[in-house]
């Protein structure tokens, strides 16, 4: 509070004015004004006298309504959190007031919106939290500021979580569920978020099911949206591979010869076009001993014959094929001396005599002949 003055004066018709002197008040007087600092928000009552050189008095009361300045008040609104499925622009009231009816400016000072009088307006970029400053101002200089949070979270999109690119073999055409997922960090999917776009199937209970009608592969592509209408789409590939029998080898068949009867043993190769299916090899008729471990068949030719060997793969589907080897067997037949025909000679001298002696061989395999 600072000290008040306002002029004062008396006067005398007669002109016998004597003394004019400050009988009440909390000021003081220096014969042309009345001076004092107010101590708070009173009224002050201030009686000046008045006399003359006769005595007379005359008397004058001035009451002075005193109210210190109250400070104006902002109001920039109430913090809010709120969620966009898209940037929209907001509005909330605002505004400032003053009791001393003194209000002289009423300004946004920090903020990225507008102030409008009575509302705060602004368009948000991006989610997070933006902060508002309100400041009021009165004619006496003083100021007041309040601050709003603005707390904003603009819609994301949910995120699709399917199965990988794959291959199924099946011994037959059989439903096969795959499962898939989706998540949203703004927690507002519906109650039925996910379809299939334009793929074969049926989503069940988180999975994708889907019977094939044979070999094929279909392409799956799942979308998943919120209430906002955002969504995620995925697509994955499933090869669906129908079993197909193994095979089985033997070579060709073969002729043998052998000096003695002797142990024959030949290799097989097996071989499957689906992945991951188990085979196993059995002798299924002929002749002979199996060995899977280094995959070969050996039996014993003991006569001169056609040795059939028949073998049979299977894989985990049951699918099957054989292949027969036919061996044929000669065994060596021993050689022949013909050393001619006995003969009884007369001779007048002794003198060479020569006939006819050879040797064969039914199998060709002569040897020597001496």
């Amino acid at each position: 509070a600072s000290q008040i003055c306002w002029p004062t004066s008396a006067s005398d018709p007669d002109g016998n004015l004597e003394t004019v002197e400050l009988i009440t008040g909390p000021g003081t007087y220096d014969g042309t004004q009345i001076c004092f600092t107010p101590t708070g928000t009173l009224d002050y009552e201030f009686v000046l006298k008045a006399t003359d050189s006769c005595g007379l008095e005359s008397f004058d009361t001035v009451v002075v309504y005193y109210t210190v300045n109250t400070p104006p008040v902002a109001d920039a609104g109430s913090d809010q959190s709120l969620f966009q499925c898209e940037a929209e622009r907001i509005c909330w009231p605002a505004g400032c007031s003053d009791v001393d009816g003194n209000l002289n400016d009423c300004s946004l000072i920090s903020g990225p919106g507008s102030f409008y009088g009575d509302s705060i307006c602004f368009t948000p970029t991006s989610s997070g939290s933006y902060q508002f400053v309100l400041q009021a101002t009165d004619a006496c200089g003083q100021v007041d500021r309040d601050t709003v949070t603005i707390d904003i979270t603009l819609n994301s999109a949910p995120v699709c979580t399917v199965p990988g690119d794959t291959t199924i073999v099946q011994c037959t055409p059989t439903q096969v569920c795959l499962p898939y997922s989706t998540s949203d960090v703004d927690n507002n999917l519906g109650a039925s978020p996910c379809q299939l776009v334009s793929s074969p199937g049926s989503l069940v209970g988180g999975n994708w099911c889907y019977t094939p009608s044979g070999s094929e592969s279909v392409l799956v592509t799942i979308r998943c949206e919120d209430t906002c209408g955002a969504y995620c789409e995925s697509p994955f590939t499933v090869t669906f591979d129908m079993n197909e029998a193994p095979v089985i080898s033997l070579g060709n068949d073969t002729s043998v010869f052998l000096c003695d009867t002797d142990d024959l043993c030949f290799s097989y190769s097996t071989s499957d076009g689906d992945m991951g299916q188990s085979r196993s090899v059995s002798l299924v008729s002929g002749f002979g001993t199996l060995n899977t471990v280094d995959s070969t068949v050996c039996f014993t030719a003991d006569a001169e014959a056609v040795y059939a060997v028949i073998l049979e793969v299977e894989d985990s589907c049951g699918a099957t094929s054989r292949d027969t080897l036919n061996v044929d067997v000669t065994l060596n037949s021993p050689p022949v001396a013909n050393a001619g025909i006995n003969q009884t000679l007369f001779q007048c001298s002794p003198s060479l005599v020569s006939w006819a002696a050879s040797c064969s061989d039914p199998d060709g395999n002569l040897a020597t002949c001496h």
